[in-house]
């Protein structure tokens, strides 16, 4: 049987066996037309981009841990030296309301063993001995100088309590 709808001149005849291989190649090459057409690549494209994109939040992450890890080193330094100072200055210079150089002499010691610089170092007549310490770190790069604050003396006694005495009689 002969069917002319496939061709464009009036006494065209093809065969109901080549027409179903024609009209098959011409749904075929056509959809192969549109898939490979303005699209090709694109999937390429969005990959590459969430690959970027996921780099550079890991990278802000790891460097936003790394400061957060930094300054804890330097809040622990910052701590150690106040503590040191504190408990090197000696209670009668404390008493007669001096200065003790030998706090922070001792501040001074702990921060140099921890890689770190004192920025300022006071102590005052109640014995509270206050330190700042600093130390630049590089972060993506950049140096960037981190700083931390610390405080130690004797604790104040609650507000309103009076001293506590103890005496012991000796009995027999």
């Amino acid at each position: 049987m002969t069917v002319n709808h496939h061709c464009h001149e009036p006494n065209c005849t093809v065969e109901e066996g080549e027409l179903d291989k024609e009209l098959r190649y011409t749904v075929d090459t056509s959809l192969g037309e549109a898939l490979d057409g303005d699209e090709e690549g694109s999937a390429t494209v969005a990959i590459v981009g969430m690959i970027a994109a996921l780099l550079i939040i890991t990278t802000f992450v790891v460097a936003a841990l790394s400061v957060y890890a930094h300054r804890s080193q330097l809040q622990g330094v910052a701590d150690m030296a106040a503590l040191a100072g504190a408990d090197a200055t000696p209670i009668s210079l404390i008493m007669v309301g001096g200065s003790s150089p030998i706090g922070c002499a001792t501040s001074q010691a702990v921060v140099e063993l921890n890689d770190v610089q004192l920025d300022t170092c006071d102590v005052d007549t109640l014995g509270d001995i206050r330190v700042e310490v600093s130390r630049p770190v590089l972060i993506l790069g950049l140096s960037v100088v981190l700083e931390a604050r610390a405080r130690a003396g004797p604790a104040a006694p609650l507000e309103g309590s009076a001293p506590r005495l103890r005496s012991f009689s000796g009995g027999g």
